[in-house]
């Protein structure tokens, strides 16, 4: 009872700041960029083995393998009460290499009681790479050689 739970959001206002910017003040995120992420609690009641996962997935909800779970309640100035955690508290951090291609994605983040999610939130997030003329956004690195030849196949096997 009392809680809402719409396209994997649960509990929302428990977040009530979800913020994730480029760490270098530009507009857009760009790949192998620094990310700032801040994440604010406002726990109306007590939450026992607390912890915060954040994951990164696709527009469409796909995890890409990247992400963390935090128990960043180990803060010696910020105690964790036998009873769990309830309150306020302000959660920050940067991503130092973004390691994703271009397109749009979003950042889950989630409140865990042990290992069941009693709030989220998500984000999203658009990554655009380097900006080049010809239109290739990553480059191949590699030594690359260009010949003549009329029977490609044999050029294909002589370089394997």
């Amino acid at each position: 009872a009392g809680q809402r739970t719409v396209e994997g959001v649960k509990n929302p206002g428990w977040f009530p700041i979800l913020e994730v910017t480029p760490a270098d003040g530009f507009r857009t995120t760009s790949t192998g960029g620094a990310l700032h992420v801040v994440i604010g609690l406002d726990v109306p009641g007590m939450v026992s083995e607390p912890s915060v996962r954040i994951r990164v997935c696709r527009a469409n909800g796909v995890a890409v393998g990247i992400g963390a779970v935090l128990t960043a309640f180990d803060d010696p100035d910020f105690e964790v009460s036998s009873d769990g955690f309830g309150g306020k508290a302000t959660l920050s951090g940067t991503v130092e290499d973004l390691p994703l291609v271009n397109g749009r994605y979003r950042f889950d983040v989630e409140l865990l009681s042990g290992e069941t999610v009693v709030a989220a939130r998500r984000v999203p997030v658009d990554v655009k790479g380097p900006e080049h003329p010809d239109g290739v956004g990553l480059a191949l690195p590699g030594a690359w050689s260009l010949r003549r030849s009329d029977d490609v196949a044999s050029v294909v096997s002589s370089s394997t």
